[in-house]
């Protein structure tokens, strides 16, 4: 069978990460955990090596008399400034120290990495999370990520704090850049795939009774339906008022190492990717509105979630899945195909389902244009989200004539819509002076 990876070159290092960093083979989880672990281990001895190389420059700079030096510059910039008399050389010396004292501010009453780790660990207080399950109060020492190597896969696929890209929050809604790794991953949502896509998240809508009853529905699907293989990890928040229910999880898959998807690969290899997610959300009835975007969701490494690996068995490529799966539909279409059919087991009819999700479609991107040119900010995916709903809401149920039991079915289709478009919108597509050259037309 043919290799789906569209990686190739020599492997630079093992368990690095980067485009041609793979060889183009599957590779196992324990080969992946000894990767994770050898490189984790050599950014703890650089980060303790700069560590003491600052310390021992702080040293002489401060016998030598340097240190005193400084700070007379920094102070006589200060004071030029307040003057209105600084060179452009001073401003720029006053702004570099207004940011370390403001970063180090932000890392003074940060948790240090040993107490969190052994020490007095994570604390939850007790309280409701993600505004919705109630957690009472508890303590967890150690890492997720020593549970198994699938952790690691998650832990591996966000981005640096480095790099400014990664994101996590307390809501779905509410993930906001993190300037620490170690306590960006203690929150329950975040975003994943940040230089590849190596998993993807289904959300199922509904709820377990427990553990073994969600396993057995899994391996009932992948019988039914002939699949490769059911989720790798799911993941969950628990909620105390109903002990041992599994409530609405998150799905993940992961594809084998050597086989994520660039953003350099080919066309066909994104259309694949998003063929297969959208086969896999129709075949374990997941929720269509997941299908906005699949690389954003609850996240293992959190002691405020729950999860547990499915299999670890079998990691397919992209390949073997589009063997066993009929990849009519692209995402796109699924999500039409999808809601479409929730309308009609609401009780709407056929021909209207398919009428008044074009509608809602239209008008969700016709909204998004419209808050676009009107400068709402569009960085925060899911607030320009609620806007886009804010806007359509009542026209939506002044054009749709649903009864109280149909009502739920329209929220839902206006809230698939909206996420949608809203993480999908392309400004790229609007020209300079805000005219609409197609920047949801895609979308439609």
């Amino acid at each position: 069978m043919q290799s789906t990876s569209t990686i190739s070159g020599a492997q630079v290092r093992p368990g690095r990460r980067g485009p041609g960093s793979k060889p183009r083979r599957a590779r196992s989880i324990e080969e992946f955990s000894t990767d994770f672990e050898t490189v984790a281990s050599d950014r703890g001895y650089a980060r303790l090596a700069r560590r003491v190389r600052k310390e021992e420059k702080r040293q002489a700079d401060k016998e030598s008399g340097a240190l005193d030096a400084r700070r007379r510059e920094l102070q006589a910039a200060v004071d030029r400034v307040h003057e209105n008399t600084a060179t452009e050389e001073q401003r720029e010396l006053v702004r570099e120290a207004s940011d370390v004292e403001f970063f180090a501010k932000r890392y003074d009453g940060q948790q240090s990495a040993y107490d969190r780790i052994f020490g007095e660990g994570f604390v939850w207080p007790g309280g409701m999370v993600a505004g919705k399950y109630l957690r009472a109060k508890f303590v967890e020492t150690g890492l997720r990520t020593w549970r198994h190597p699938f952790f690691q896969r998650v832990a591996a696929s966000m981005a640096k704090a480095s790099s400014c890209r990664f994101r996590t929050g307390p809501a779905k809604d509410r993930c906001v850049t993190q300037h620490s790794k170690l306590h960006g991953l203690d929150q329950p949502f975040g975003f994943f795939c940040d230089e590849c896509r190596d998993m993807f998240r289904l959300d199922y809508d509904k709820t377990f009774d427990n553990e073994a009853q969600m396993r057995a529905w899994i391996a009932h699907k992948v019988q039914e339906l002939g699949l490769t293989c059911g989720p790798h990890m799911a993941v969950w928040i628990p909620d105390d008022r109903a002990p041992g229910k599994i409530i609405r999880p998150h799905f993940l898959f992961l594809l084998p190492e050597g086989h994520a998807v660039w953003p350099r690969s080919p066309p066909d290899q994104h259309r694949l990717l998003g063929e297969v997610i959208a086969a896999l959300t129709r075949a374990f009835e997941c929720d269509p509105g997941g299908l906005a975007n699949p690389f954003h969701g609850k996240i293992p490494t959190s002691p405020l979630t729950e999860s547990v690996v499915i299999q670890d068995t079998h990691m397919p490529t992209l390949g073997e899945y589009a063997e066993s799966m009929d990849l009519t539909y692209g995402q796109d279409l699924m999500l039409r195909k999808l809601m479409t059919e929730r309308m009609e087991d609401a009780g709407f009819d056929k021909a209207d389902s398919n009428t008044w999700f074009s509608a809602v479609r239209a008008l969700s991107n016709a909204g998004g244009k419209t808050l676009f040119k009107s400068g709402a900010d569009i960085t925060d995916p899911e607030a320009f989200c609620s806007k886009i709903a804010d806007l359509i809401c009542r026209p939506v149920f002044d054009e749709i004539q649903s009864t109280a039991s149909q009502r739920k079915t329209v929220d839902k289709l206006i809230e698939t819509c909206t996420r949608y478009t809203a993480y999908n919108f392309d400004p790229a597509k609007m020209d300079t002076i805000g005219r609409d050259r197609g920047a949801a037309a895609h979308l439609m």
